[in-house]
This record gives C-alpha cells, sequence and structure tokens, in this order.
C-alpha cells in the first residue's frame, strides 16, 4: 500500500481542490454557497502555498502560475480586510461579527505563507503583504507585552486569561515573525511566553482551560508548541509535548474521535479532529498514532485542506513505510502504554472487549464566561460496534444535560457539583453536591452487555434524579418499551414518555438501555453552542435525556446490551 505521506497528499489535493471552489474572484474571498464568509477562510492560502511549491504526482498545482495568482488574491483579500491597527473583524459565516482581533491563526498561517512564497510573490504584492504583517505583529507583541507584565505582578493569572491557547499561538507566531523581520525584541517575548506556557501545563499533559482539561483545545496548545520546536524555539518543549501526547491518546475514542467526557468547551463531534499533529509528530510513538488518524480521517468530514495539515505535510518525512508498517511500528508503542483500566486527569478510562468508558470525577465551579462550560456530565459510553452511546459533553445553564440534579426541601438545588474524584481501585468517581454525594461505578463490562450502578447518599426530604444522556444520531432509530410512537427518518420529531415501576428498555442503533424503576425520556435537548452568537445549536449534537429518580443508598443499575452481529 502506499506510503502515509502519499495517501495524505492524495486527500488533501482533492480536499483543497473541493473547497477552492468556493473561491470568489470578485473579492478574492471563499464564500458559502448562501454568500457567507469566515475571516478565517483565507488561511487555505498556506494549504495553497504547499501545492504550488510540492511535485507530487497528485498534484496538478505545483509551480501553476494561474495558482499562485489565485494564492496572491487569497491573501489579498485578508490584507484589505485589516484595519489600520493590523487587526481584522471576527466574522463568522452566519454573519455574526464578533470584534475586532489579531486573529492568530490566519496571522500565523498568512505569515508562513508569506515566507515560503515572498520570492514568487512580485514586489507589489510582497510589499502589500509586509506592510499589513508588520502592523498586525507589532499590535500582537504590545498585547503580549502587556500579559508577561500580568505575569510578571501576579503569577496567578496564569490561571485566569494571561495563558490560553490564543496567547500560546501568538507567541509560537511572534518568534516565527521575529527571524523574518528582523525583530529580537519579538522573540525575547516570544520565548518568555513560551516558557510560562510550559510552566502552566498540567502534570496529567493538559493545559487547563476555564480550569479543566478539554482534549480539542489541548490539540490546538500542541500544534503551536510543536511548531515552536520545528521553528527552533530556544525553550525546549518536548517534554511538554510528551506528555500532552499521554494526554491525547487516552481521550480518544479508538474511531480517533476525541472524549468529550472530560472536556469542558466542546461537545461531541464524530470526526477526527486533524490539529497538533506536527506536535504529535515528536514525540514517540507520534508517527504511528498519526497514521491511524489519517487513515481513520473522512475525507468529506475531517477537512483535510486545512493548513494544520499542509504544516503536517511539510514536516512529514516522506517514503518512511506503508500505511499499514507506520501504524504497525509506532502505533504499537503508543498502544501498548495504553493500560486496560486507567486513570488520568481525575477520571477513569476502561477499554476493554470492544467498549470504551469514561468516568469522569473532575469538576469545577461554573464559570461566567460563554466559552466555558458546566461541569455537570460525568459518563461517557462508547462500543465498537455502535459508536457512542451515552455521552454528548457539557452545557450552560441547563440541569437537563447534567448527570445528577438533587433539590432538598429547604430549597436546596445543585446540579453542579463542588467537588469529585476518581476512586481508587476500580472503575468508579465520587461527586459531591453540598453535603450529598453519588457514586457511579462500572460494574460489568462484557462482550456484549455494560453495567453501571449508581449510588446516591441524600438527605431526608431530597429528591435526586440521575440522567443519562443518551446519544442519537439524526437518522438513526429510537424507540422505547413505554413509549408507543417511534422516532425515525432525519430525527426532527420529537419523543417524550413516562414509565412507572417494572423493567424499561430504550433501544438505538445496535444498542438497548435497560433500568428497573420509574424513568422519563426526552428527545432532542440542545445544548448551549457557545460558537453560535445566538447560543443555539444543531441536530448532530442533541441528545436524548433518560431522567431515572434516585433513593439514597438504594443502587440503581442500568444495563446497556449491544445487539449481535449476524450474517
Amino acid at each position: 500500500m502506499e506510503n502515509v505521506y502519499d495517501y495524505m497528499m492524495g486527500h488533501f489535493v482533492q480536499s483543497v481542490e473541493k473547497e477552492l471552489a468556493k473561491f470568489d474572484p470578485a473579492t478574492g474571498r471563499l464564500l458559502e454557497q448562501d454568500g457567507g464568509w469566515a475571516v478565517t477562510h483565507q488561511d487555505i492560502m498556506l494549504s495553497m502555498a504547499l501545492l504550488y511549491l510540492t511535485p507530487h504526482p497528485a498534484n496538478r498545482y505545483s509551480g501553476d502560475a494561474a495558482f499562485l495568482e489565485q494564492i496572491g488574491r487569497v491573501g489579498d483579500a485578508y490584507r484589505a480586510f485589516q484595519y489600520e491597527d493590523g487587526k481584522v473583524e471576527f466574522v463568522k459565516i452566519d454573519g455574526s461579527r464578533w470584534g475586532p482581533i489579531y486573529m492568530p491563526w490566519s496571522m500565523y498561517h498568512w505569515l508562513e505563507t508569506y515566507i515560503r512564497l515572498e520570492p514568487h510573490l512580485g514586489r507589489e504584492r510582497a510589499d502589500y503583504w509586509r506592510e499589513g504583517l508588520l502592523l498586525g505583529f507589532e499590535g500582537m507583541y504590545l498585547e503580549q507585552r502587556e500579559l508577561l507584565e500580568q505575569l510578571r505582578r501576579d503569577p496567578a493569572a496564569a490561571s485566569g486569561h494571561a495563558i490560553h491557547n490564543i496567547p500560546t499561538w501568538n507567541a509560537m507566531a511572534l518568534h516565527r515573525a521575529a527571524g523574518v523581520f528582523g525583530k529580537p525584541e519579538w522573540k525575547a517575548d516570544a520565548d518568555a511566553m513560551m516558557r510560562a506556557v510550559a510552566l502552566h501545563q498540567h502534570q496529567d499533559g493538559y493545559w487547563p482551560e476555564h480550569g479543566g482539561p478539554t482534549p480539542l483545545y489541548n490539540l490546538i496548545y500542541v500544534h503551536a508548541i510543536g511548531l515552536y520546536r520545528l521553528h527552533g524555539g530556544e525553550v525546549e518543549m518536548l517534554p511538554a509535548l510528551r506528555k500532552a501526547f499521554a494526554f491525547n491518546r487516552l481521550f480518544v475514542y479508538p474511531d480517533s474521535t476525541l472524549v468529550e467526557t472530560i472536556d469542558g468547551r466542546c461537545k461531541y463531534d464524530h470526526a477526527p479532529f486533524l490539529v497538533g499533529l506536527p506536535g504529535m509528530l515528536q514525540a514517540d510513538g507520534g508517527r504511528g498514532w498519526i497514521a491511524e488518524l489519517v487513515k481513520r480521517a473522512d475525507p468529506e468530514t475531517a477537512m483535510w485542506f486545512r493548513p494544520h495539515v499542509a504544516e503536517l505535510l511539510r514536516y512529514w518525512p516522506e517514503a518512511v513505510g506503508s500505511l499499514e508498517e507506520d501504524a504497525r511500528e509506532d502505533g504499537a508503542k503508543a498502544a501498548d502504554a495504553l493500560a486496560q483500566r486507567t486513570t488520568l486527569a481525575n477520571a477513569w478510562v476502561v477499554r476493554e472487549c470492544g467498549w470504551y468508558v469514561c468516568l469522569s470525577g473532575f469538576a469545577r465551579e461554573a464559570v461566567e464566561s460563554r466559552w466555558g462550560m458546566d461541569r455537570q456530565s460525568f459518563i461517557g459510553i462508547w462500543h465498537e460496534r455502535t459508536g457512542l452511546i451515552v455521552g454528548g459533553g457539557n452545557s450552560k445553564s441547563q440541569p437537563e444535560w447534567s448527570t445528577f440534579d438533587v433539590a432538598g426541601s429547604d430549597g436546596f438545588r445543585q446540579y453542579v457539583p463542588d467537588a469529585g474524584e476518581a476512586l481508587a481501585g476500580a472503575p468508579a468517581v465520587r461527586l459531591r453536591y453540598g453535603s450529598r454525594q453519588v457514586t457511579i461505578a462500572l460494574a460489568e463490562a462484557t462482550a456484549s452487555r455494560l453495567v453501571l450502578e449508581v449510588v446516591a447518599e441524600l438527605e431526608a426530604g431530597d429528591s435526586g434524579v440521575l440522567r443519562l444522556p443518551l446519544k442519537r444520531r439524526a437518522h438513526e432509530p429510537l424507540a422505547a418499551s413505554f413509549v408507543s410512537a417511534a422516532a425515525e427518518g432525519d430525527g426532527g420529531g420529537e419523543l417524550h414518555g413516562e414509565a412507572g415501576d417494572g423493567l424499561h428498555r430504550v433501544a438505538g442503533a445496535g444498542w438497548t438501555a435497560e433500568a428497573e424503576g420509574p424513568l422519563r425520556l426526552d428527545w432532542p435537548s440542545f445544548p448551549f453552542n457557545p460558537y453560535a452568537m445566538d447560543g443555539k445549536s444543531d441536530l448532530d449534537h442533541a441528545i436524548v435525556v433518560l431522567a431515572i429518580p434516585l433513593v439514597s443508598l438504594q443502587p440503581k443499575r442500568i444495563a446497556i446490551t449491544i445487539e449481535e452481529q449476524t450474517g
């Protein structure tokens, strides 16, 4: 079979070509069919630059003069959108405006395009771009100086807003720009920020966002840090990359989808996230891990065209073996390091008998920022034949998305825990809500059956409810033994039902969940989406809420059975 580089390049070329159908000759922007545009659409210029400069049998754009002019037009459109101070308006495809910003991803991708294509651009265009880049990076440098001064005055500011994913990217980009434009002061401050970023990494391998782990944003850190190291940054980041690799390879489902259970920002998305790979490439076992990832990445959904993939291709060692050889040789190193049952980031992960189970004990008080979700959902269950069954992520100010909700006769109510812990010895977590607590344990896991046991310790007069977020994709069936109707088709129809005593079943695509006693089912429940101005989310992120009342000290068992394969 073809080597990994050839495999990736083939999909990359096809994806870029498809994306370029959005190119608007009148403006140089990449527009959606309805005319929608996001400023980050222009980042594809770096992917285009890689194709222009890279001869390959799958690439017909290498050295093509018309293609070079198109790249220039894409970069010109970004330059024309800048304000006088070098910022751009953060515009999204829905037309929402999020204010002026030195867009970290776009500034770097534009810079890297300039670096690689400057001899080919022509003097007028090169000067036009250089002017815009200097404006942007000088403003970015001044902002970073303010953050560093905050850190000098108050080191605790690192846990607030001084260190997060954007300053990390800015530092990487400023370090790169410093060498291009002869700005030693940019480099000095970029190194200082990277040193602070390395110190801010949690010992479990993640960088806290709103106080806790987020597998998706961790990859954004890893991407910037990996590039900084490849660019010759003076701060040694390899130990940080190794710890981050251990974290990220644990919190990924076997189909390479990121685990949302411990993520305090992002919901579940069924697609590999092709970011962070230049950093992962530098860790032991990283090459094989990437080979497995790209093998599972659907050309239609994984966004191969993005400049993050272009950077991976740039640094990937060519002709290093077939896809299977890379996955087998280096991938084995990563797989061997994953115990079947292990704890990290205050969470249990169980990988056995075709199951991936994440029980999170990570709790944190609710944050005001729209970008930080309530830490309220603590169970993720995936099976190799069905995909995600229980999970979906966290939301904000929505009790129906909480694993546990307790109310007292004195007016007490709490659905975000005060504290939590992954218990020692066996897969279980304990969550505390005031003086009440609930324990969630994995009681059984065989090839076709999994059982959770939940025990609540409540006070007199309390009522408590366990809510399981069942994941249903729009095209999949949903039925319940206590509901006469069933949800089918595109998933747009609602489904609600209640049941009393007895054994009850809820069936999805290839799985059945069973529980004794009263319960309630509601479909769909939509989470808060911080990335949309109105907070609305689509059906892909909706869940089925299975609500089960709990009685103090009476264990409640929920069994999930996988249908037998036929044929």
